[in-house]
């Protein structure tokens, strides 16, 4: 085990990774604080999509 735990070590040491990086593959998106209400980040904020929840419905 300790074998295992030091190879897991040393591979993540010469290796690092970012574990918060973060890809936006959606057509819209919006990051807001809930606190404040500011908008922290958008991507076609102000495009009109049909409501995923109510497509689902529909198709059942």
């Amino acid at each position: 085990m300790k074998k295992f735990l030091f190879i897991f070590l040393f591979f993540f040491l010469l290796f690092p990774f970012n574990a918060f990086a973060l890809t936006d593959t959606a057509k819209s998106t919006v990051v807001m604080d809930i606190d404040s209400g500011r908008i922290l980040y958008q991507k076609n904020m102000n495009e009109k999509r049909l409501i995923a929840s109510i497509t689902k419905i529909m198709t059942t």
